[in-house]
């Protein structure tokens, strides 16, 4: 069925007036119709079920599949069976998406990461986290006020902060990464928290609520320690990936603001 549909779907799309003229060089193993079966759309069958490097037994049924799925498309061809709207809407789109990871790729392809940009940022991070781990404990609240309400009643000594926290949980068990976080580093907390973390004593509230993006926090700081950072070679792969995710969003805006964009109105 996946064959059918790929061989259908190159027909209809050779006959799209967007489709650019694409010429397949390689040797022709056979001729269905008006269709054409190549060495290259033996390949393609073959990649898309997975099969990387087809033996010669591999490649002769994908053949025979091939034939039998071009004669029933020419057959849907001779009767001139067309595709609903929203059939050619899927062609179009799959034709889209891979116009679209082809910009991407020849964009990445002449903005490489080098391994001068990884060590770069790799310096970049060891400088931000100052080689410290914090061992934190925070409450998160949308409404600010709350944070104040809270914080002041650990401040008038009526609850500790492990009590108030307690509570918390208890009130809200369906929230995340709040609590007890474990051990971390400043580039893995909101950068609000770099600040008050490097001024506090261990086992301490901060005497003020810290204000993120993500609300108000009342900050407690367990333990804090020096460490080592991880070596260049441990994480390259990591700061690799990350740096690539970043060039990845930037082609996208600038794609964003190169075209044409214009929304319907209501």
């Amino acid at each position: 069925m996946k064959t059918t549909l790929l061989v259908i779907s190159l027909a209809l799309l050779a006959g799209c007036q967007d489709q650019p003229t694409v010429v397949d060089e390689s040797q022709v193993l056979a001729q269905v119709g008006d269709y054409l079966v190549t060495e290259n759309l033996v390949e393609v069958v073959a990649n898309s079920q997975g099969i990387q490097v087809p033996s010669a037994d591999q490649k002769q049924r994908i053949l025979q599949d091939l034939i039998t799925d071009l004669a029933m498309a020419h057959q849907a061809k001779v009767k001139k069976i067309q595709p609903s709207a929203k059939q050619m809407a899927m062609l179009q789109y799959q034709q889209w998406k891979l116009q679209s990871q082809l910009a991407l790729n020849d964009y990445l392809e002449a903005n490489p990461i080098t391994d001068e940009m990884i060590a770069a940022e790799y310096e970049k991070v060891v400088s931000e986290t100052r080689g410290l781990s914090f061992h934190v404990r925070h409450m998160l609240y949308k409404d600010q006020s709350d944070a104040v309400v809270a914080l002041d009643q650990i401040i008038a000594g009526e609850k500790t902060y492990l009590q108030a926290e307690q509570d918390y949980l208890a009130a809200q068990p369906n929230m995340r990464n709040v609590g007890d976080i474990g051990w971390v580093n400043l580039k893995q907390l909101p950068g609000a928290f770099a600040q008050p973390l490097q001024r506090m004593s261990e086992g301490s509230v901060h005497p003020e609520v810290v204000v993120s993006q993500f609300g108000g926090h009342v900050l407690y700081l367990v333990e804090k320690k020096e460490a080592e950072p991880p070596s260049l070679e441990q994480t390259k792969e990591g700061i690799k990936h990350a740096l690539q995710q970043k060039a990845i969003n930037r082609f996208k805006q600038l794609a964003h603001a190169k075209a044409k964009i214009k929304l319907a109105q209501n």
